[in-house]
């Protein structure tokens, strides 16, 4: 049997799964791009192509239909994720520059943050609706109140 927090956490990345692995391609774009010095050509480029699949899935979430029209690439051009899509491909294909790194990897760590407090809102909501319900003096609840009113 699966407890709840459990559950919460399984039904968050069910029902989010690009979302999951945009936020997986971010901490590989975190890793590679902290790790320059271990391999700096590797992960340079490792970096780069995490940051463009990332940004080539945040794009398909955003507009899924491809149509081959002038408003499809007005819209296309106007996604930040294809600016992202683009830097990363002008980038990756040149002689690799250390600097380019940085704004991947703060991009990455800030949407990286974030997802994850988003994760733990949702298991902390879940976990206090578990175990809120059970105190007898609950002001957050209506069962807490109930039993607070039959006193």
């Amino acid at each position: 049997m699966i407890s709840e927090p459990h559950h919460a956490i399984t039904v968050n990345i069910a029902t989010s799964g690009h979302t999951l692995t945009i936020m997986h391609l971010k901490i590989l774009s975190i890793a590679k791009g902290s790790v320059f010095r271990f391999n700096p050509y590797s992960c340079y480029y490792k970096a780069l192509l995490s940051n463009a699949a990332t940004s080539a899935l945040r794009l398909h979430q955003r507009l899924p239909n491809v149509q081959l029209n002038r408003e499809f690439l007005a819209l296309l051009l106007m996604e930040d994720s294809c600016h992202y899509l683009f830097y990363s491909l002008i980038y990756l294909f040149s002689h690799p520059i250390t600097l380019v790194l940085l704004p991947i990897f703060l991009f990455a760590l800030l949407h990286s943050a974030s997802y994850s407090i988003t994760m733990l809102d949702r298991t902390r909501s879940v976990l206090a609706s578990a175990f809120c319900c059970s105190a007898l003096q609950c002001p957050c609840c209506p069962k807490g109140k109930d039993k607070r009113e039959t006193r």
